[in-house]
């Protein structure tokens, strides 16, 4: 039995393996970094996202709490303007609070002392244990604007501004309201 002998690699070649295996970190290292980062830019996105539900939320509010007013009969159509205007509806950015007597969002009976707030569960999700938190709207303004289409029709625009991550974002929602006879 004869035994073969293997040809030991060239010179050139003997090292190659080990520098393969460092281009081979080098580029998994660049792409672990590149995940990172895109994790980081997931959970700020993920912030804004609620940060954003809660602006649309509270456009909707005003926009309903006019409509409900109007239906119920507890506001005349006279009274669908700013205050500039004649009507109930503060001018400018308001901070968010609790609705007063009245059942609308930015008018002059809202509940200046209490800020709106929430109660949050907590980690364990569950409310009346000890990690619950109340959590409050101060970094929410709203704005209803209404302007006059013609003498029967009113245009109701709310702008819900709010920051994240000193970034200051507004959410507008428009609608049309009517004279009811």
């Amino acid at each position: 039995m004869e035994m073969k002998h293997r040809p030991r690699p060239a010179a050139a070649q003997a090292g190659s393996s080990l520098l393969e295996l460092q281009i081979a970190m080098t580029v998994l290292l660049f792409g672990l970094v590149s995940i990172s980062g895109l994790i980081g830019m997931a959970v700020v996105t993920a912030a804004h996202a609620k940060e954003q539900s809660q602006a649309n939320q509270m456009a909707r509010e005003a926009v309903e709490s006019v409509y409900s007013a109007r239906i119920m009969g507890m506001l005349q159509f006279s009274q669908v303007r700013n205050v500039s205007g004649g009507g109930i509806f503060l001018d400018g950015y308001q901070p968010i609070k609790q609705l007063g007597p009245d059942g609308l969002v930015n008018t002059a009976d809202d509940l200046s002392a209490l800020a709106l707030t929430y109660v949050d569960p907590g980690k364990d999700a569950l409310y009346s244990t000890a990690d619950d938190r109340i959590v409050t709207f101060a970094h929410f303004e709203r704005q209803v604007q209404i302007t006059d289409v013609n003498a029967a029709l009113r245009r109701i625009t709310v702008n819900v501004r709010y920051t994240v991550n000193s970034q200051s974002h507004v959410i507008s929602m428009s609608t049309l309201i009517s004279q009811i006879n």
